[in-house]
């Protein structure tokens, strides 16, 4: 069983409006055919249209070896899943790129039905005195989706912007986008002001949605000094930006229902979500009596330190902002689902046992 059967199965308040039956069957086919991992991801679409939520499964770097196990053990039925634990599994032995690396995030667009996950490679903060460490293994990347020389140029011209003193931000994720058509590489930059964001898309040669893009910004300077920045480069460059942000980069004073609200006016949420994104997080451990709990859970938290708690929570991590040519600017939540070992007295600890 994967920490989402657990979830959608204990009887909790699942957020039915972000998270409809027929996602909910999707997410669970794909997730019990992976490797069992601690954490998952649902991208919820927010407008009354958009039902499809996708998944993302994240491991650390110390969790390789064993996810490689698991991984060849359950063989998983996606498209591309061999390529992508050969992928994996070469660049592993590569020291000076396992070095950068921090962790990886597998995302499954669910909407195909051959759709093959995009690897997303979390890198190591500590590497960024190293830029062209960085650079290099970005080349690798480019080189294997076969993107054009000038695109890599563009890349590496933004990758330069980035680092200038007047723009502060710093590469992050770098997504190999293999579900995509074409299949593209998206780069993830930190650390971005709101304002700073059409100045670093400048640098790259390309016409982006500036409207939509000032829609999103103009919101998001509302309630976030910090944005991350989603860039997509493919044989050909892609205009689609996101806007990533998250709670830790609101503003003094700002509160997130305040922007999950500013959503619904700006006509980028529906009252069911928004009420339901209001009501997260959901905490839940075995002490509550009214829900069915796996008995495999049970045993975990019966056998583990007398001072800890074992729990499941689902919460929103971060909001996105979309933005396409001759589309609509669109929104996104993604809920965290996981598993947690607690020390009995915390707060969280306290809030799973009421």
């Amino acid at each position: 069983m994967s920490i989402l059967s657990d979830f959608l199965r204990l009887g909790m308040p699942a957020p039915r409006s972000l998270l409809d039956f027929a996602a909910q069957a999707a997410v669970l086919e794909a997730s019990e055919s992976l490797p069992c991992i601690a954490e998952v991801l649902l991208e919820c679409r927010l407008q009354s249209k958009r039902q499809q939520v996708d998944l993302s499964q994240r491991l650390l770097r110390e969790q390789l070896p064993q996810w490689q196990r698991a991984w060849a053990l359950s063989r998983p039925r996606f498209h591309g899943s061999e390529e992508i634990s050969n992928l994996i599994e070469r660049w592993a032995r590569d020291e000076q790129w396992y070095r950068l690396l921090k962790g990886i995030w597998l995302e499954f667009d669910l909407a195909g039905v051959d759709a093959a996950p995009a690897v997303f490679f979390d890198i190591d903060r500590s590497d960024y005195d190293q830029p062209e460490r960085v650079i290099a293994w970005m080349s690798q990347c480019a080189n294997l989706l076969g993107i054009a020389a000038d695109v890599k140029v563009a890349l590496f011209e933004a990758l330069r912007c980035s680092a200038l003193p007047a723009c502060s931000a710093q590469p992050s994720y770098i997504g190999l986008m293999l579900s995509r058509q074409p299949a593209s590489l998206r780069v993830q930059f930190s650390g971005l002001r709101p304002n700073q964001v059409l100045a670093l898309l400048e640098s790259v040669p390309y016409l982006y949605p500036v409207n939509a893009i000032d829609k999103a910004v103009s919101l998001l300077m509302n309630f976030y000094d910090r944005v991350v920045l989603c860039v997509d480069f493919a044989p050909t460059l892609q205009a689609r930006v996101g806007l990533e942000a998250f709670s830790a980069s609101l503003v003094p004073g700002a509160r997130l229902a305040d922007m999950i609200v500013a959503l619904e006016d700006a006509s980028l949420c529906t009252r069911e979500k928004k009420a339901e994104l209001l009501a997260l997080p959901y905490y839940a451990s075995p002490s509550l009596e009214n829900l069915n709990w796996p008995e495999d859970f049970v045993l975990e938290s019966l056998l583990g330190p007398e001072e800890e708690v074992m729990q499941i929570d689902c919460r929103l991590n971060h909001l996105k902002l979309v933005c396409n040519p001759d589309k609509p600017l669109e929104a996104k939540a993604y809920l965290a689902v996981s598993n947690q070992h607690l020390v009995t007295g915390s707060d969280l600890a306290a809030s799973a046992s009421m």
